[in-house]
């Protein structure tokens, strides 16, 4: 089992030469655990290692009306139902730098996906 730690992206860049190598390297890895992240191309890189997923939006309407005509009263109803799909981010990026103190996101081996908190061990 090998680990690999680094507080931004670019720093697999750095270490590396160029992106294309720290792109293999990073590719080749299992499993994804970070922190609180500040630079836009690690939350970029993390974002989109997490993957995107797609959602529905429904959106419900409902109106009614009267009309008087010469002889008699109208009345009408009308109802509508809109769903919207679009694909999103699992985990957008700019979340990424609001994570609170000791909280993770990881993407594990066979495509998991865990939100957690690590435990504040106190000694006393």
């Amino acid at each position: 089992m090998t680990t690999l730690a680094a507080q931004t992206y670019q720093d697999f860049v750095a270490r590396m030469g160029n992106e294309a190598r720290a792109l293999q390297i990073l590719g080749n890895c299992n499993n994804l655990i970070a922190l609180r992240v500040k630079d836009k191309s690690t939350m970029d890189f993390i974002a989109e290692t997490l993957g995107e997923v797609d959602i529905q939006s429904v959106s419900r309407g409902l109106s009614s009306g009267v009309r008087p005509d010469d002889i008699d009263v109208t009345k009408n109803t009308n109802i509508t139902k809109n769903i919207q799909e679009k694909t999103v981010a699992v985990f957008p990026p700019a979340l990424l730098g609001m994570l609170p103190n000791l909280e993770y996101i990881a993407f594990v081996s066979g495509g998991r996906l865990i939100k957690g908190r690590l435990p504040k061990l106190v000694s006393g």
